[in-house]
């Protein structure tokens, strides 16, 4: 059985110039994963706002964002696993 595992760009009013730098962490982590055989897939924080949580296994958020923290919160209740989850994104808002 495969494994999928989604990541999520971080916003980027939550990386002044840093989007790009941020970005490469995610891929490097993602492209790591694949190597080891899961089905990876990434989308920008905006659209998975907006759209129906996917099904997936695991869960590599970098958003800050409420309405994506929300629809993360959705996905860990689908049974996902957040490598952040929500609840740990949202006790490091200054």
């Amino acid at each position: 059985m495969s494994h999928k595992a989604l990541g999520i760009y971080r916003e980027p009013e939550f990386s002044p110039g840093k989007v790009e730098a941020d970005a490469a962490i995610l891929d490097a982590t993602m492209a790591e994963l694949k190597r080891e055989g899961v089905e990876i897939q990434t989308i920008d924080a905006v659209s998975f706002a907006a759209g129906t949580p996917p099904h997936v296994d695991l869960v590599l958020p970098m958003c800050q964002g409420p309405r994506a923290l929300k629809r993360l919160a959705a996905v860990e209740q689908e049974g996902a696993i957040p490598i952040n989850s929500a609840l740990s994104i949202r006790n490091c808002y200054r």
